[in-house]
């Protein structure tokens, strides 16, 4: 089948694209304008800044305009973000036409991708779909690349990890592959302490999954770019958030069975699972964010994957390249969903399209070997030394938040986190990283 909209699929890549506002009062601020509004906020302020506003401060955008949210959210006293994005005219790609069209769309992106950034490139390999297609690709068409794969990142749990080295093995056979084990405590120490580039306060995600600032000078000496799979897990059709929710909500016949004790102990991720993803998230089968999904408009956007390090919190570029594509997102938010039938949800979430691909340019031992997984901790266990810095940390946020009762009970909860297990959250960490920053313009 042909491509549903052109016979010739033209996607470009545009590394620069954003489609978030930043605002203070009525003023439009530019991304590198964002940190010194921030640094003005009013911490004696108790009623705008909550700690995981820090995640949403720098590339965050999670603003569905046919749901709860608004496409807005005050994140300072100071600061308002504001979602840049039309909504969708119409629900007009049949979802089996845009599933026979992914392949187009990804060599058109990975295409436009290649001929605008040339030279050699670093691709951090997951393990999964979306970096093991970036490869398969490369290799097909001949492209100087290597993989890399990250091993003991702050986040990563046993399974994880697990993945990594077996889908390490496989690929080292194919393809130049290095892993790299990462010092989770070295890690965390930098992220909080090193704020010489950084224009905002870094967020946890990224910055403590390997992808940070040290990191990436050290790969960047042996190539000229590094690639990640980032942004490519809705417009690829293999997650359950968008394939296994339209295949739901676009059915009403189970309603009247939802408090049955069936349904409500059923995962639709459980449901779902096929080798491929039979390691990753097990989200329930009703929530009510699934009453909008399919026909949102648009559909929301998980930014803080989105490694945009050159253009928006820092100040110098990383040289980070992505799956992230407006077009390729714009096609996507236009599936009509209401064809999905069972062959075509599981010929998606076995990930049959994207396997045969590799099978076909790589291996069938690679393409066999592929996991996604979301098994992720929710805690850092400091050694001694980072022990010593959050917990003084902590101390110098009270002083700051002095008049703030609110912030002040949120210190006090990861003080308590820290003295009963001697672990940290994340949000913990990132609530360090705030104050460093601001110690660091000497506010």
């Amino acid at each position: 089948m042909t491509a549903f909209l052109n016979n010739d699929m033209h996607l470009p890549y545009n590394r620069n694209w954003y489609p978030i506002k930043h605002f203070s009062g009525e003023e439009q601020l530019s991304p590198g304008q964002v940190g010194d509004h921030f640094a003005m906020t009013d911490w004696k302020d108790e009623n705008t800044f909550q700690p995981w506003h820090l995640e949403w401060l720098p590339m965050f955008m999670r603003m569905d305009k046919d749901d709860q949210w608004d496409n807005h959210i005050q994140l300072t006293d100071k600061i308002r973000m504001e979602a840049d994005r039309k909504p969708v005219a119409a629900f007009d790609y049949p979802v089996e036409a845009y599933a026979n069209d992914m392949l187009e769309m990804f060599d058109s992106h990975m295409t436009s991708l290649v001929e605008q950034f040339k030279g050699k490139y670093t691709l951090f390999n997951s393990g999964g779909i979306d970096s093991g297609m970036m490869a398969a690709w490369f290799i097909k068409n001949k492209i100087d690349f290597e993989n890399v794969f990250l091993l003991n990142s702050v986040r990563n749990g046993a399974i994880t990890d697990s993945v990594c080295e077996k889908t390490f093995t496989t690929w080292s056979k194919v393809s130049e592959s290095k892993i790299i084990t990462i010092d989770r405590h070295e890690t965390v120490k930098d992220y909080i302490l090193n704020h010489k580039h950084n224009t905002i306060p870094k967020h946890t995600n990224c910055n403590l999954d390997g992808y940070d600032s040290q990191m990436s000078e050290m790969l960047l000496q042996d190539c000229d770019w590094l690639v990640r799979g980032a942004g490519s897990n809705y417009t690829m059709l293999h997650t359950v958030k968008s394939v296994g929710v339209s295949y739901v909500c676009m059915d009403n016949s189970w309603k009247p069975l939802l408090h049955t004790s069936a349904f409500q102990d059923l995962s639709m991720g459980d449901l779902g699972r096929y080798s491929y993803n039979e390691l990753g998230d097990s989200p329930m089968f009703y929530n009510p964010a699934y009453e909008y999904w399919a026909k949102a408009s648009p559909k929301n956007l998980e930014m803080a994957g989105w490694t945009t390090y050159a253009h928006n919190g820092f100040d110098k570029d990383y040289n980070y390249l992505t799956l992230v594509n407006e077009e390729w997102y714009n096609l996507y938010e236009r599936i009509d969903w209401s064809g999905m039938n069972h062959s075509i949800y599981e010929k998606l979430m076995s990930c049959e399209i994207w396997k045969d691909y590799i099978s076909k340019h790589v291996s069938n031992e690679v393409a066999e070997s592929l996991r996604t997984t979301r098994h992720q901790t929710d805690y850092y266990t400091p050694n001694d030394e980072n022990t010593k810095l959050i917990s003084q940390t902590f101390a110098d946020l009270k002083q700051r938040f002095k008049g703030n009762f609110r912030l002040i009970k949120e210190v006090l909860a990861h003080e308590w986190i820290l003295k009963k297990f001697k672990r940290v959250t994340f949000e913990g960490l990132g609530l360090c990283t705030l104050e460093k920053h601001l110690q660091h313009r000497k506010i």
